[in-house]
């Protein structure tokens, strides 16, 4: 038993729409912008955001370097994942930032002794 050539596919679906015209872009206009936005596009929307926020040790940390990394897989509560996530997309920053910056923090103040330069494996194994 043949199938027939008019089956239903998505090649044929498109086929079978009506064409639609083509338009042009709406712009913007300043007026559009503070009416949608409810503020003069001049004035800043983040007035109550403090700049002088600093770090533990009292600097903002610098940026940083691109680093060889290596891909390492740990388990979280649930609870810790979510307030993670949570917190990475409010702050704009990855949690992978996050991660990096509280392990450093732990290592650097926590109760850990530094182990030599030559003890343990070799970076990167």
């Amino acid at each position: 038993m043949s199938k027939s050539n008019d089956r239903g596919s998505l090649m044929g679906l498109k086929a079978s729409l009506p064409s639609m015209p083509r338009v042009t872009p709406v712009s913007f206009t300043t007026e559009m912008e503070e009416q949608i936005l409810g503020v003069s596009v001049g004035t800043s929307l983040h007035k109550d955001i403090r700049k002088d926020v600093k770090t533990s040790k009292g600097r903002i940390p610098p940026a940083r370097r691109k680093e060889t990394a290596v891909l390492m897989n740990a388990k979280l509560p649930v609870t810790l994942h979510a307030r993670l996530k949570r917190t990475a997309q409010f702050n704009d920053i990855s949690m992978t930032d996050i991660l990096i910056r509280a392990i450093e923090a732990e290592l650097d103040t926590g109760p850990y002794s530094p182990p030599p330069e030559t003890w343990g494996s070799e970076m990167g194994e």
